[in-house]
């Protein structure tokens, strides 16, 4: 592509830094740096061997922006990310550079496209290879790492209308596209009065469902910079929502802790969703863990007596439920087996988990610990097998 000013070509210019450009005719942004440190920003839908600016008629306009950067985090395993910045090339290798500390064997999903990319030895060095070629800041993706490490994307702030996402019948891969933490109700506020009963916004490791009080209720309380979400919208007709900062209410904002769930699994891309509450016939359960089979998928503290469990697997299997104690428990009337992005139960009318017995189950005490032994194998109360 040449860009040029009254008819003369401008694009090799030593004050342009870079021509940074998608190989789909996708967004690209022409910088610009002067003396001044001030950045010029070319907004335009640039194709191959193209020429702009050629006439006054149709001149192409640079546009003053700052320069921001917003840090990516990615922990070994599986992470749900996104961000809130406007890239200077949509190109997945420009969001995801491989000298950032991608390693050959790292994937790139988009759960919106069903495409993805690996990162692989191209040449002397490495590059990402796939079906998924560029990304999208209005869109959420499943990244796996080898390792933990941190990136950098610089981009500008968002306008108005860029901050807008649209939402479709079933789930939605949705970014977070704020620069600091906020509720979910702040957060999805432009949502509120488009919501129904039922719908689901869920993290890798958490999730809230919209409930008859008319607010979001769950494990999900507050949504996060660079993390990336699904919400399953009931509604048939499509919705477009716009993040809006919140207004802080006091001089700390209004948001929970900044962690994680108690539990994660990092082999596990999707999850599925329960709402759980134990029969009386348990007692008291305390801590409720879940299995996909024999692996641990999900742990989860009780919420006024109610259990919102979010089951990371990349298996499929039954699951099994189990206290503190190692009781085993099961849903009343029902077998469930793990099933990616499906949900069971309500606030209303949850999950029902009570005890059944297990034959050839029974407990034994060593060294002051309880240990569980089903047939030839032994496992502590968490459910992992000993040796």
């Amino acid at each position: 592509a040449s860009v040029l000013h009254d008819q003369n070509p401008i694009a090799h210019s030593e004050d342009f830094r870079q021509l940074r450009r998608n190989h789909q005719n996708g967004l690209a942004l022409l910088r610009q740096r002067i003396e001044n440190g001030v950045d010029f920003l070319l907004g335009a839908d640039i194709d191959a061997n193209a020429m702009y600016g050629i006439t006054p008629e149709a001149p192409i306009q640079l546009k003053t922006g700052v320069v921001e950067t917003q840090q990516l985090t990615f922990t070994q395993g599986w992470n749900w990310v996104s961000w809130y910045l406007y890239p200077y090339s949509s190109a997945l290798p420009s969001v995801f550079p491989a000298e950032s500390g991608f390693s050959v064997g790292d994937m790139v999903k988009s759960p919106a496209n069903r495409t993805f990319s690996v990162m692989s030895t191209v040449g002397d060095g490495t590059n990402w290879v796939g079906g998924l070629t560029s990304v999208s800041h209005q869109q959420m993706y499943m990244v796996h790492t080898g390792k933990s490490f941190n990136s950098s994307l610089e981009g500008v702030i968002l306008t108005a209308a860029q901050s807008a996402i649209t939402l479709r019948n079933g789930w939605n891969g949705i970014p977070f596209l704020l620069d600091e933490p906020a509720s979910v109700m702040d957060a999805l506020a432009d949502y509120l009065d488009h919501a129904t009963y039922g719908d689901i916004v869920k993290s890798r490791t958490q999730f809230a469902v919209f409930t008859e009080n008319g607010k979001w209720e769950g494990s999900l309380q507050t949504m996060r910079p660079g993390q990336g979400y699904l919400l399953k919208r009931l509604g048939t007709d499509p919705v477009t929502i716009h993040y809006v900062k919140p207004v802080k209410r006091n001089a700390k904002q209004e948001t929970a802790p900044d962690t994680e769930g108690a539990f994660s699994n990092p082999e596990a891309a999707s999850n599925m969703t329960m709402i759980a509450v134990v029969s009386p016939e348990a007692g008291t359960c305390g801590t409720l863990r879940a299995y996909v089979d024999d692996e641990l998928a999900a742990v989860a503290q009780p919420v006024d007596s109610v259990y919102f469990l979010t089951i990371q697997s990349d298996q499929a299997g039954e699951l099994v439920f189990r206290t503190e104690n190692g009781t085993r428990l099961a849903p009343q009337g029902a077998t469930f087996a793990y099933e990616a992005d499906s949900h069971q139960g309500t606030i209303q009318m949850p999950v029902v988990l009570a005890p059944v017995a297990e034959q050839g189950v029974y407990k034994i005490v060593e060294d002051g610990q309880v240990i569980i032994v089903r047939g030839n194998e032994r496992y502590d109360v968490t459910g992992r097998k000993l040796k």
